[in-house]
């Protein structure tokens, strides 16, 4: 379909009245009330909010969206589409959201990062520590490829790196101790640190690395 110069200005035109007949405060630029929260003290887990019966188990990579999400979502695109006049820098709904979580783990909103990934989060903490020769990484295979290939790259510079060798599938603790204690000391015993390079370690990390 072929659209003229005027019918799309005066389709654009039409846009500012839309907008108008939609809010329920037009032009007064007060922010649209929230929905009600759901009724009843929230008891977790909370398996109610959730659409599917079962458990999931595959939380670290992605994870089903539960009613109260949804519905938060869906406020925040409605108050996006009505509210013209907000400023919205000012009054972000994620500083509200910060202050929420920070209250749930009690912490102050100042002290939580809001970061796009869990894996960009992990590389700030971990730039954060000042890993290095005498500062290393205990992991398993089952960490994030990603996080794996950043801990492989800093073994190349002298970082201690030890990969525990899952047995069974499955990564039994007393196993960590060992190279916790080569790398840190035993506080037990008042033992010093060793400091050894690993073997070698493959670039996915899938193979183990041992001093």
């Amino acid at each position: 379909m072929t659209v003229s110069r005027r019918q799309l200005i005066q389709g654009l035109g039409g846009l500012p009245l839309m907008a108008a007949a939609m809010t329920s405060t037009p032009g007064s630029g007060a922010p649209v009330a929230p929905p009600a929260r759901p009724a009843g003290t929230v008891s977790l887990p909370d398996k109610s909010i959730f659409a599917f019966a079962g458990t999931h188990l595959n939380a670290a990579y992605t994870h089903p969206v539960g009613i109260r999400t949804r519905d938060a979502t869906q406020e925040y695109i409605r108050s996006r589409m009505v509210e013209a006049d907000r400023n919205w820098p000012a009054r972000n709904s994620r500083d509200e959201a910060v202050a929420l979580f920070a209250r749930l783990i009690n912490a102050q909103p100042g002290e939580i990062a809001v970061v796009p990934s869990t894996l960009e989060g992990e590389n700030l903490v971990a730039a954060s520590l000042g890993l290095g020769p005498r500062a290393g990484v205990v992991t398993d295979p089952f960490h994030y490829d990603a996080s794996l290939v950043m801990y492989g790259e800093l073994h190349k510079g002298g970082m201690p790196l030890t990969v525990i060798v899952p047995r069974g599938n499955q990564i039994d603790h007393s196993d960590l101790e060992k190279p916790l204690v080569r790398i840190y000391g035993d506080s037990r015993t008042g033992s010093s640190p060793t400091v050894a390079r690993s073997s070698s370690c493959s670039r996915s990390g899938r193979r183990a690395c041992a001093s």
